[in-house]
């Protein structure tokens, strides 16, 4: 059995992260367990999105976290890839998601006006606009647009990072700063210690 202070059972990309940042912020003795093979996760073979575009419509916490993550994203790929060598292959190549018919290019400029009001409150930017389908082709000419779109949500500064190096590299951080990482095992009990006033375990 082993003895830890802090357990993560996750072995994707968000029980990685959490490990790490765990780690890099003092704690000690940290185990992150996968019931997968270290090779055999979902993290690996996802789509690797940076965005924040239409996120947390109906969660304004959501909202400010996803805008806040991709503030964050370039410099926190920058120190990554600086510290294990890997490289991320993030890229911002726009985000974008079309609108089809006059109701639902409704619908996202006003979740987008909404979207505003919640980021504002924070002190966060949402520089996020609906474009019309003349717009959209004056700014991206080589992007052909169905005759069925009515306008389309863009957004410059989002894009993709490779999942896969991207969860090698935090699992290689972790474990460089100490984190102890533990693929294919599982976690069947937990058992908390409580220590007397001589410090020793009862």
């Amino acid at each position: 059995m082993a003895s830890a202070d802090v357990i993560v059972i996750s072995g994707g990309i968000g029980g990685a992260a959490t490990a790490l940042g765990l780690v890099e912020e003092g704690a000690e003795k940290v185990f992150d367990f996968d019931e997968h093979l270290p090779s055999l996760r979902l993290s690996r073979g996802n789509l690797g999105l940076t965005w924040f575009m239409c996120k947390g419509t109906n969660n304004s916490v959501y909202a400010e976290w996803c805008r806040m993550a991709t503030e964050q994203w370039p410099q926190f790929a920058a120190r990554l890839e600086k510290k294990t060598g890997y490289h991320l292959e993030l890229e911002w190549t726009r985000g974008a998601i079309q609108a089809f018919g006059e109701k639902q290019y409704n619908t996202y400029a006003t979740s987008i006006e909404s979207l505003k009001v919640v980021c504002t409150e924070v002190g966060l930017n949402y520089p996020v606009r609906m474009l019309c389908r003349k717009e959209f082709t004056e700014l991206l000419p080589d992007i052909q647009v169905g005759e069925d779109v009515t306008g389309i949500m863009c957004k410059v500064d989002q894009g993709h990072v490779n999942p896969k190096k991207l969860l090698d590299a935090v699992r290689w951080a972790f474990q460089q700063k100490g984190g102890h990482y533990y693929g294919a095992h599982s976690v069947t009990a937990i058992v908390p210690e409580t220590c007397g006033a001589n410090g020793k375990n009862q």
